[in-house]
């Protein structure tokens, strides 16, 4: 059996707060780096973003990751319009559209890929997803839940 190789797209905009957590948990996962590969979407943002991305890129080709992609916008085009654009450099059987603020566990990819594979009539999974606070630039999560998912429809609203 094949292992399915995951597409991590992220975009951001002025997410210097939360980026570098946000990749050091994507760069932990315990799922193999030779299958996941990340993209990057910068929606112009005019704090040190773009810079710790850069910083972080020489780590995350060093672990050997499938690929990765860093474009940075010149307009900001909003979530989903650049969460479209990162469907052009997707290459991944699965998709995870993550946002910034988002800390993945340490299992995630490797937890949603068994699921997503018991059951070939799943198309998409939503994660619980808790609130967390930034502690000393460390995150602790809250009890709190952030999402829960969303409801789509046919009109894709």
């Amino acid at each position: 059996m094949s292992i399915p190789v995951i597409t991590i797209n992220l975009v951001v905009y002025n997410g210097e707060k939360y980026i570098r957590q946000c990749l050091e948990a994507v760069l932990a996962q315990s799922y193999p780096r030779e299958n996941i590969e990340i993209n990057v979407w910068d929606n112009n943002s005019t704090d040190s973003t773009i810079k710790i991305i850069e910083d972080l890129q020489f780590t995350i080709y060093n672990l050997q990751f499938h690929k990765f992609t860093f474009e940075k916008s010149k307009v900001n085009l909003g979530m989903w319009p650049a969460q479209e654009e990162l469907l052009r450099y997707s290459h991944g059987e699965y998709i995870i559209a993550l946002s910034v603020d988002v800390i993945l566990d340490l299992d995630f990819i490797k937890n949603a890929v068994e699921i997503m594979e018991r059951d070939s009539q799943i198309g998409a999974l939503q994660a619980k997803v808790y609130k967390y606070e930034l502690v000393d630039e460390q995150p602790k999560k809250t009890d709190v839940i952030d999402t829960l998912g969303f409801e789509m429809f046919k009109s894709r609203r």
